[in-house]
């Protein structure tokens, strides 16, 4: 891509890197939770908190991160939450799985526009948001690696 953009600005004419293979780099991906670290999770925070309703909210929306920062009760129509997915603008209606009910009636409202708020009120960044997951996952005991991303997979796993 690099050696194109050079061409199209007149800086080379001729494309060295036409053939060369690009380098596979083998991954075990992004892991995926089990059953019984949701569980771990769970007992760890209490229903009512904003860990538990993040849980929640990823687990039973298979959404991303992304997605799931934006979330709000502006959003939630007649036992269903409407999305447009940031990565593909895809419109989306979810049901609301009950335990995801179940979260949601206990949230309160902070004024943030959102169901994931920052301790100030304010709605999370996606970044923040990761960082402050993480470290509710550190707190639950659960190992490296337990991730967002990962409560998506496990919703597609379900």
């Amino acid at each position: 891509m690099l050696m194109q953009y050079a061409i199209d600005l007149g800086w080379r004419d001729t494309d060295y890197t036409v053939g060369v293979r690009r380098v596979k780099v083998r991954s075990v991906g992004i892991h995926s939770w089990t059953d019984a670290e949701i569980a771990q999770y769970e007992a760890h925070w209490p229903p009512g908190s904003n860990p538990r309703l993040a849980l929640a909210i990823l687990l039973y929306t298979g959404q991303r991160r992304s997605d799931a920062v934006r979330m709000g009760p502006a959003d939630t129509i007649e036992g269903t939450i409407r999305v447009r997915q940031v990565k593909t603008g895809a419109g989306l209606l979810i049901p609301v799985h009950p335990a995801l009910e179940i979260e949601l009636s206990a949230w309160t409202d902070c004024d943030a526009g959102t169901f994931l708020a920052t301790e100030r009120g304010r709605p999370f960044s996606i970044n923040g948001f990761y960082n402050n997951f993480v470290s509710w996952c550190a707190d639950a005991g659960l190992p490296k690696g337990c991730s967002p991303h990962g409560l998506r997979k496990a919703a597609a796993r379900r």
